[in-house]
């Protein structure tokens, strides 16, 4: 009897401890849901998905809703550190439904989180919109140089003094363009940087400056946005919130010299500085500093009589008016997209 209690103890116990073991085990297959999962811009029939990366998971599975079967189906894997995609060749006008779940593997099964969704309707943009780029820079060729066109695939020859623009000032080799549009790489110490390919005689017209940055879901944290328009010279003002902005304002304003370019991307005001340029420093990126004391790019006075050039430093220069509007209407955290 004394021996069957026994083995009744010992087989009690092991019961026990194996269901304490199993407390943790579950805890740690607990997956956390992708956050801020959302559509960060759009471009012409194609979108820009963004989430914010978890530290605790092996990857991402992203679904597309299919409406032939009323079911998501796997479209792709991402890594762990990815934590961006841009889809592409989307039908303009229909709606996309999207899931993305996280996941990671235990004991080697793969465990998914629940998912995180975002729905939109894809769209094609004007060809005033899609021509909007950055300013590429200007350069001549130190001598005579011979390059492939890598639209004909022919052998070019360019003579020394030849303009055409590239998109860096970084590198051995760089892309550039010739004044037919077609396009090229070279070698740059085959160049000299003159300036960037800017004017102050174009502008874009009301319509498409509140397209661009309504189709490209550009948010902020006030209900202001301004974007340098860098090609045109011009600091655009809208009001709203995202997806319905509305243009207030447009000023002609200089911009960094293609050897001190301005902070470009999206940027916010995050204070402001002393007025040693006679009127209100706004300054909208860290530099040097930081996001609580900076020391980059700001909106300020222009310091000569030029406007409306690719002159200065990296910072903003406005006239008067234009830097008070600012000033008074657009607080801190309000978006500054440079581009």
């Amino acid at each position: 009897m004394r021996r069957r209690r026994s083995c009744f103890r010992i087989l009690l116990l092991s019961i026990l401890m194996m269901m304490a073991m199993a407390v943790p085990v579950s805890a740690k297959t607990k997956v956390d849901t992708p956050k801020y999962f959302r559509v960060q811009s759009q471009g012409d029939r194609s979108a820009t998905i963004r989430w914010s990366p978890r530290t605790n998971v092996s990857g991402y599975m992203l679904y597309l809703y299919d409406t032939t079967t009323n079911k998501y189906k796997a479209v792709k894997k991402f890594s762990r550190t990815t934590y961006m995609h841009t889809l592409t060749r989307l039908t303009a006008g229909k709606t996309y439904k999207y899931r993305l779940k996280a996941y990671k593997k235990v004991k080697g099964k793969i465990v998914y989180s629940a998912g995180a969704d975002v729905q939109f309707k894809a769209k094609t943009l004007s060809e005033d919109v899609k021509a909007i780029r950055r300013p590429r820079y200007t350069v001549k060729t130190k001598k005579k140089v011979t390059v492939t066109d890598k639209t004909t695939k022919k052998k070019v020859t360019l003579a020394k003094g030849t303009s055409l623009t590239v998109t860096s000032k970084n590198g051995k080799v760089v892309n550039g363009y010739l004044k037919n549009g077609h396009q090229i790489s070279i070698k740059r110490s085959y160049l000299k940087y003159t300036g960037l390919d800017v004017s102050s005689k174009k502008d874009y017209s009301r319509n498409v400056k509140e397209d661009f940055v309504n189709l490209k879901l550009y948010s902020s944290n006030t209900n202001w946005l301004i974007w340098v328009s860098e090609s045109t010279l011009k600091v655009n003002v809208y009001k709203g919130s995202q997806g319905k902005w509305k243009l207030q304002k447009s000023y002609p304003c200089c911009i960094g010299k293609w050897s001190t370019r301005t902070a470009s991307g999206v940027k916010e005001i995050l204070g402001y500085g002393s007025q040693k340029y006679g009127g209100p420093v706004i300054i909208f990126s860290s530099g040097e500093g930081t996001p609580e004391v900076p020391e980059g790019c700001a909106f300020h006075h222009v310091v000569d009589k030029n406007i409306s050039k690719a002159v200065s430093n990296g910072c903003v220069r406005l006239q008067m008016d234009a830097l008070m509007y600012i000033y008074k209407n657009c607080p801190k955290r309000t978006r500054v997209v440079i581009y």
